[in-house]
């Protein structure tokens, strides 16, 4: 299966990425750099990315474990190399999810699952950075 994404200049330092349903998505570099810094660098969309892949799938995975999930929310924080290209040599993921009577190893196994064989973001990354995931949950009351 093949996915086709055009980028297509907007001027200065903006580019605006189109997919095959025509949804669009702005890009830009910082005013330092010849840009206007009013979007996400493309390097940021990689982090994007990944932690919107890994949400979705542990998400799912934890409806269809029935657990009670009232909120969810991932941060990704990149390291990156000081020289160019500036690749990324570890990336950690943290997952805070909040509701009723969730269960440890069910939040392990959604996220080890989305780690190991749903996400393909990740499996792509992994190829050259490290990926750590951890987690919190937070109980709530009815």
């Amino acid at each position: 299966m093949d996915k086709k994404i055009t980028v297509r200049w907007a001027g200065r330092g903006s580019f605006i990425a189109l997919d095959e349903e025509k949804h669009a998505l702005l890009m830009d570099i910082p005013e330092k750099s010849g840009g206007d810094n009013a979007a996400f660098k493309p390097v940021d969309l990689l982090l994007a990315g990944l932690g919107g892949c890994t949400a979705v799938d542990v998400f799912n995975i934890l409806k269809k474990q029935r657990q009670d999930v009232r909120e969810m929310r991932v941060e990704v924080i990149g390291t990156q190399k000081d020289s160019p290209p500036k690749n990324f040599t570890e990336i950690n993921i943290k997952f805070y999810i909040t509701g009723k009577d969730i269960e440890k190893q069910k939040v392990e196994r959604a996220i080890d699952l989305s780690h190991n064989k749903y996400c393909s973001v990740g499996q792509t990354i992994e190829q050259s950075s490290k990926i750590i995931n951890t987690f919190e949950i937070e109980e709530v009351e009815d």
